[in-house]
């Protein structure tokens, strides 16, 4: 689509992600000077494509400039920019995706999980029947069974062998827990070289399993192995409604920032995400 040529240029200095399967566009970085043109052609075009959110983050230096646009402030990563705080607004082309469909329950959830922990991890002691390791290459197929088991539809495609290959050769760390030689718990470390962070992301453990703690201990790993590669700066995006890994997230001292409302296709609809950060 024409309107995407001109929004994503080759511009080293811009950093523009078109997310199509989540009808957004994600502007990390890009030319203050046109910003303000670009975002005016999206809306102007939007019965052209399917985009129903756009997404800006900014450091300090320019909420001035993103505030004049009548954005809404959704929340902020800390140290998203080599340490700079990035803040996070965003314009809904859509009006019915600005709509928090379980907001006053997601609310006593956050409530009741930033009171019940200080950030003190209790000592970790994983069941003998399980067995904790990096992932590898060869996982891939395994891990994409999981995934589909796990989630009806997913934000990237995490389902398919191919893909996970694809970004454990990138930047991603994958950390696995097995029983019996099979993996039934998953997640990873989306590390951006660009701005030395990291993703907490891609959590997933099989029903039969739930509830030995396996992702607490997983993330405590990929925390390990992120130290070891000098990234200091963690952030995690979970899903508003589960009370699962808001608790798992936050018992690891990360702190709530915000949530991103429908911001991304998680089993079958858009999904509030909440936003928690940690350094390390």
């Amino acid at each position: 689509m024409e309107i995407l040529n001109d929004i994503t240029t080759n511009n080293t200095e811009e950093h523009i992600v078109v997310d199509e399967v989540n009808k957004r566009i994600i502007f990390y970085q890009y030319d203050e000077e046109v910003l303000c043109d670009k975002l005016k052609k999206i809306v102007k075009t939007e019965k052209e494509h399917e985009f129903e959110k756009i997404s800006i983050y900014t450091e300090e230096s320019n909420i001035e400039l993103v505030d004049s646009l009548d954005l809404i402030y959704e929340g902020k990563i800390d140290g998203f920019y080599n340490g700079e705080d990035a803040y996070i607004y965003s314009q809904f082309i859509n009006p019915e995706r600005y709509y928090s469909k379980y907001k006053q329950e997601q609310e006593k959830l956050i409530e009741t999980v930033i009171n019940k922990y200080d950030g003190t991890i209790e000592e970790l002691i994983l069941l003998d029947q399980f067995e904790i390791r990096k992932a590898d290459i060869t996982d891939s197929i395994e891990m994409a069974s999981v995934f589909s088991k796990v989630f009806e539809t997913y934000p990237t495609p995490m389902d398919e062998p191919k893909y996970i290959k694809k970004i454990m050769q990138e930047e991603t760390l994958f950390s696995v827990i097995t029983h019996k030689d099979q993996i039934v718990s998953i997640a990873s470390a989306d590390i951006n070289p660009k701005y030395n962070n990291a993703e907490i992301t891609d959590c997933a453990t099989l029903p039969s399993f739930r509830g030995n703690g396996l992702l607490s201990h997983i993330i405590y790993h990929l925390e390990q192995r992120l130290q070891a590669n000098n990234v200091p700066n963690l952030f995690s995006l979970t899903r508003a409604i589960s009370t699962g890994m808001n608790h798992v997230i936050a018992k690891h001292g990360y702190e709530y920032r915000g949530t991103l409302i429908q911001n991304c296709d998680i089993s079958g609809s858009f999904e509030d995400m909440n936003i928690w950060v940690k350094q390390v």
